[in-house]
């Protein structure tokens, strides 16, 4: 039996009590079909109690070819019908079924009124979106949550507005999840029209939708005329902040364009559930018909628009951009200049058919304890067999080899180059990275910014994934071993991706991956695309990583050309979720820069081929590699910057 308390004990128990449960309150979202508090006004709710209400919600119909947009921007399979749109059980539900002429229909609606945050004083100043919602897996299977331009709603597009066609207009993904629907993902795309647009988002894997797949969660999206930021079930996720005109953060190309455009002007909220397109894998229809089975559902409980005054707010200057399609401009950089730079470590390659001491080749498929351990495939479920043979690893003069060498290169100057090929039904590729004990590198306080540069040439093909990319090299890691360092297993050490291009090379991202081991990890990209509109490959181009003591890190595409530009920006959250972050082996967020602090990175290039990511199976990787497949290396360097 537990001892009695005295009443003073149990006074001050009940006091801690108290105050521990005030704390705990204060940091609650309002999450409900009701008023909320702290401030906010309800400005729409919808709790499907009846017929869908045709005053709020338009239904969309067709396979997005009335709206200019077949497919819907994606490659999307399904046709959007009526029926597949229903309120049942107090519930909105988006149904993927298969059609009688054997492809699939299924469910999309947007609402009629629409939303943004002011900054005047009186105004409006948060907007705050919440919704309650579930979703069944299924391959090929995509439900989103979205935001798009009102001005473009009759326009008879997808996604247009007053700064032009989809994305210069802007989109906000509140949420998307595909496939097995564990992978939450929301972020923003901006910039100019397709293909001079970017997008910035954050993924974490949500390991309560593997365990209990029937299970209703709680999205929150705050949106403030400065940034926005994304709760899953209470907890922060990610936090976008304007970068006022530059590629660090939300911008567009249309000239005249007020400082926080394209998110200066009204969106509509938007609720789909696709089958197939590229971002879900793209599936075939007879893989989408089988996945489908009996039919698939996308269900919103409720939808809650709230609104915050917020006093002292200050006006921007107003847009002046008209409605129509506006011609997208380069977002440019000062020229890198060398001068400012101090080389710490490079390699030319310029041996003669051998790779340099600065590199350990990585072998086998992933599936030992030295690398990955987690089973064939590298952790991505990759087909290539890393080799270190001369035929997938090489050293090669520009001059002799006229097809892939860059004809302009000095005469005695050479290139790295990894080979994929078909080994009687082996794929064979290599994959290589910096000696851990000469080569890892992180910034100092003798040397607070380090840039990682290189000049490479990818390959375009289905399955084909090149990458450029960054794991630790600490104590924990051996000679041997991948993804693991002083914060623990993959990727709570963090990884940082300076190049990764899969398929058709149409675009290039950076990311960084942080937060926890898998599957409690998080990781944030950014994409470009061509200037030129066509694919990266076949083409030389640098990409550069800058990564300063401050807690910042800068992407640049080509800045040592006057056409430079950034395609990715990410800055330390100081511990918090909505920064780069890591729990370590534990539950605890770790404060500071962690986990890109305290110990050194190394560099790494490899080229695989096919896993989940690429999203094409075996049979179109060998397909692809019916003929050798090259990624190319001009040049590496690490330079450290001028005080």
């Amino acid at each position: 039996m537990a001892p009695r308390l005295s009443f003073p004990a149990l006074l001050c128990r009940l006091l801690a009590f108290a105050l521990l449960a005030l704390a705990a309150c204060a940091q609650v979202i309002p999450s409900s079909r009701g008023p909320s508090s702290n401030g906010f006004q309800l400005l729409f709710n919808d709790t499907f109690s009846g017929p869908l209400n045709t005053n709020n919600w338009k239904v969309v119909t067709g396979d997005g070819s009335a709206l200019n947009a077949k497919g819907f921007h994606d490659g999307e399979k399904q046709v959007y019908t009526t029926t597949n749109a229903i309120t049942t059980s107090s519930v909105l539900s988006l149904r993927a079924t298969k059609s009688p002429s054997g492809g699939i229909y299924s469910g999309r609606v947007h609402s009629k009124r629409f939303w943004m945050p002011r900054t005047e004083n009186g105004q409006y100043n948060i907007i705050r979106f919440e919704t309650r919602f579930r979703v069944t897996a299924g391959n090929g299977l995509r439900a989103r949550i979205f935001l798009l331009p009102a001005a473009g709603a009759d326009y008879g597009c997808v996604g247009c507005g007053a700064y032009g066609s989809w994305p210069a207009s802007g989109e906000v993904d509140l949420l998307d999840v595909s496939n097995n629907m564990a992978d939450v993902k929301g972020g923003a795309a901006f910039g100019g029209v397709k293909p001079n647009n970017r997008y910035i988002g954050a993924t974490w894997h949500y390991d309560g939708q593997v365990k209990d797949p029937n299970a209703w969660h709680t999205l929150l999206v705050e949106w403030e005329p400065t940034k926005m930021t994304w709760y899953l079930d209470g907890q922060p996720r990610y936090q976008l902040v304007s970068g006022k005109g530059t590629g660090a953060g939300w911008f567009t190309a249309a000239k005249n364009s007020g400082p926080n455009a394209p998110f200066d002007r009204l969106f509509y909220i938007g609720f789909a559930l696709s089958a197939g397109g590229l971002t879900a894998g793209n599936h075939n229809l007879q893989q989408l018909r089988t996945s489908v089975g009996a039919g698939k559902t996308f269900q919103i409980d409720y939808v809650n628009v709230w609104g915050r005054k917020v006093p002292g707010g200050k006006p921007l200057a107003k847009p002046t951009v008209a409605a129509g399609v506006v011609k997208p401009a380069a977002v440019t950089l000062p020229v890198f200049n060398a001068k400012d730079w101090t080389l710490a470590w490079s390699d030319e390659f310029n041996g003669n058919g051998v790779v340099s001491k600065n590199w350990d080749a990585q072998l086998g498929d992933g599936a030992k304890p030295e690398n990955w351990g987690t089973g064939p495939g590298w952790g991505n479920k990759e087909e290539q067999f890393y080799v270190d043979d001369k035929k997938n690893l090489d050293v090669v003069k520009h001059k002799f080899d006229t097809v892939r060498g860059d004809p302009k290169a000095p005469a005695n100057d050479g290139f790295l180059k990894i080979t994929a090929f078909n080994d009687g039904g082996v794929i064979k590729s290599a994959r290589v990275r910096s000696v851990l004990s000469s080569a890892s590198w992180q910034p100092t306080a003798a040397n607070p910014v380090v840039r990682i540069s290189a000049r490479i040439n990818l390959p375009a093909g289905k399955g084909l994934w090149g990458m450029m990319w960054m794991l630790p090299s600490g104590a924990a890691c051996s000679a041997t071993t991948s993804g693991c360092g002083r914060y623990g297993g993959w990727p709570a050490s963090g990884e940082v991706d300076i190049v990764s291009s899969i398929n058709d090379m149409m675009t290039v991202q950076g990311n960084q991956h942080y937060g926890g081991q898998f599957p409690t990890d998080v990781h944030v990209e950014s994409n470009v695309q061509n200037p030129t509109g066509k694919s990266f490959a076949n083409e030389w181009h640098t990409f550069s990583l800058e990564w300063s003591l401050d807690g910042t890190m800068v992407w640049k595409l080509d800045d040592d050309t006057a056409n430079g530009s950034i395609y990715f920006y990410a800055q330390s959250g100081d511990g918090s979720p909505l920064g780069w972050y890591t729990r370590g082996t534990g539950k605890e967020i770790l404060a500071g820069d962690a986990p890109f602090s305290g110990q050194g990175f190394h560099l790494l290039f490899n080229l695989a081929v096919g896993g989940v990511h690429s999203g094409v199976d075996r049979a179109t990787c060998l397909a692809t590699l019916k003929t050798e497949q090259y990624m190319m290396v001009d040049w590496v360097r690490v330079y450290t910057k001028k005080a």
